[in-house]
Parts: C-alpha cells; structure tokens; sequence
C-alpha cells in the first residue's frame, strides 16, 4: 500500500497500525521518505501506539513507528494539556495532538467518541498536508521541522534543550508539544519567498525574510 501511493504520487501517509519487526516494512518506509513526492520525500505520519496492549517495553513507542527517524511520531493529549494516560512515549516522539475523547466516524454510518493515538496522528497528517498545499516546494525534512518548530509547549512539562532534537526543547512525554496548525503554515509560507530569485542562507533557520536575525550576523541587503 506505501508503495502503490508512493507511484501515485501520494504526499502525506498517515499510519495508525503496528506489527513485528520487518526489514521489508523498513526498506518501504525509507523508500518513501527518500524517493516519494518526486524525491522530495513522503511525510509518514505514525501514531505513538497505546499502552493498553501488552507492551515488552511498558509505555516505548510502537514499531515501526520507532524504526525510522524521518517518521513524523505523534502521541495522544487531553483537552487539558496532559498526556492521556495510554500514550506511548519516548525517544522517538516529535509531537502530540488531540487523541482524548475525539468523535469519529465508526461502522454503520455512525459516531462515536474514542481514545488513542490513532486519534491524535490524522491531526498532524492534515497539518503537513496544510504546509504542502501553501508550499508544495518544501523537502520532507522541511516538513518536519516546521511541525516541531511550531509546536506549542502545553502541560505542566519541562521541555528542555536536547543533543539530538535541534527543533527546539523537547520532553520525552509530549515530544516538541502540541501541533499548531496556524503557526506552521505561516512558516511554510514565509519560506516561499516570490520575490527572492538567489538567496544565500547563512543559518538553517535563514528563510530569506530581510532583515536575517537567524543567524549570528545580521544581513540586510537592497539585493
């Protein structure tokens, strides 16, 4: 199924299912994030999975959500800002969106409210599907980025400075924070400058937007 949507030129992939270990799942999964999207790279939205299964690890995250760093992990929160108490977490976790108590539709044409992460990963598939739709341009690692970047910090949570998480402070219940829709696309779209035709970045973080005050030295220029 990733591979036929990875032909069809599918941009965003959400995924709220686990399995064993599989070096065949993980080959199709770095094809996507490598090669989908014309090689810019599919965003794979992955949910944290729920503790409420035997879990050999109690509360790490599922694989293959665990198995590829360029995975977009997403865990549960409640409407109070607290992770809900089945949501995995861990090292791999970048964010967390709604998964409390979330309508959906269910069999026989009919609504119900549920519990899990698999109610909190849509929430962040749509939000990269939002970045696309305002710069189509961006690679999957900006996609990403922009998602943890924007995050918002809820929760009575230390979220603190890590190593291996250059997107901002992190904590290892609730990743990056809570998906901000608004906050990321207005960052997808002020890095689709229509007036900039060269632009040299001094920082990552150097989008093109005059005057630069994402790097150490500031660059102001009529060119």
């Amino acid at each position: 199924g990733i591979n036929w949507a990875i032909e069809n030129n599918v941009e965003v992939i959400n995924n709220s299912w686990q399995t064993f270990q599989n070096q065949l799942i993980e080959e199709t999964i770095e094809n996507a994030v490598t090669n989908g999207r014309n090689g810019l790279g599919t965003i794979m939205v992955f949910c944290s999975g729920n503790n409420t299964f035997l879990r050999p690890n109690g509360y790490s995250v599922w694989y293959p959500s665990n198995s590829n760093p360029n995975i977009v992990v997403v865990g549960a929160m409640t409407s109070s800002g607290q992770r809900s108490n089945f949501s995995c977490y861990g090292n791999q976790l970048d964010v967390v969106a709604p998964g409390s108590n979330i309508l959906s539709t269910i069999l026989n044409n009919d609504l119900a409210y549920y519990d899990g992460t698999s109610m909190a990963a849509p929430h962040v598939a749509g939000v990269a599907a939002l970045i696309l739709s305002v710069n189509p341009c961006l690679s999957g690692k900006q996609v990403r980025d922009i998602i943890e970047k924007t995050a918002q910090k809820v929760g009575n949570y230390n979220y603190s400075e890590q190593p291996d998480r250059p997107n901002g402070t992190w904590n290892n219940e609730m990743g990056y924070g809570l998906v901000d829709a608004y906050a990321a696309v207005q960052l997808a779209q002020a890095m689709n400058s229509p007036t900039l035709d060269l632009m040299v970045r001094d920082s990552y973080d150097d989008f093109g937007i005059e005057p630069n005050t994402s790097g150490q030295t500031i660059w102001n220029s009529p060119d």
